[in-house]
This record gives structure tokens, C-alpha cells and sequence, in this order.
């Protein structure tokens, strides 16, 4: 799958905006349709999909240009998500919810 920047909206649309409510609603609603998004990070733009949707993801992954057995990151709202996602359970007990929320990254397997 190829993606392109509608040129419309390349004229239109000052990059970074901040997040209103209504362009965070907007997003959501395009995570929800299985589409990707673009967000601000502290250091640049990275896209992001909704998890759960493997089509989303694999549209995503397509759009970056990388290979498919890459891994990706992951952001889940609470601890307890990570296992949707993730094994976790060789982990000592109470480890991830000691770490997280927190400015750590844990790599595991799918």
C-alpha cells in the first residue's frame, strides 16, 4: 500500500498543531475507521494505528516502508493491557506495574 499527502492538504494545514479537542477527536475517529495517524513526539512525527487492528498496523508498517517482522512500539493505557499484547508472564510479579507509568521502555514478545 502506497500513501500520499493529499497536496491540498500540504497547503492547508500548518505542521506541528496543537492538539485541540477537536483534532484529538479527529484522530480518534480515524483510529477507530482502521486508519493511521501522524503524532507529535518530543523529538519528531511518528504514526501511529490502532494495536488491535492488524490491517491498520500492517497499513502503517507498508507506509513506513518497513519490514513486516520489524517490531513496533506499542502504548497501552494501563498495565494490565500489556498482556493483549504481549507476554509478560516469566516477568517477576508487580515489575511492570513498578515501572509504568514511567520513562521506560519494555521490550517483550508477541
Amino acid at each position: 500500500a502506497s500513501f500520499r499527502f493529499p497536496a491540498r492538504l500540504a497547503t492547508r494545514l500548518k505542521c506541528p498543531q496543537p492538539a485541540t479537542p477537536h483534532l484529538v477527536y479527529k484522530a480518534v475517529e480515524a483510529l477507530r475507521r482502521g486508519a493511521f495517524v501522524a503524532v507529535p513526539t518530543d523529538t519528531l512525527y511518528g504514526l501511529g494505528a490502532a494495536a488491535d487492528s492488524a490491517d491498520a498496523v500492517a497499513a502503517m508498517v507498508a507506509c513506513k516502508k518497513r519490514a513486516p517482522n520489524k517490531a513496533v512500539a506499542i502504548a497501552v493505557a494501563e498495565v494490565a493491557d500489556i498482556s493483549r499484547f504481549a507476554h509478560s508472564e516469566g516477568l517477576p510479579p508487580g515489575l511492570l506495574s513498578a515501572l509504568l507509568p514511567g520513562p521506560v521502555t519494555v521490550i517483550l514478545t508477541r
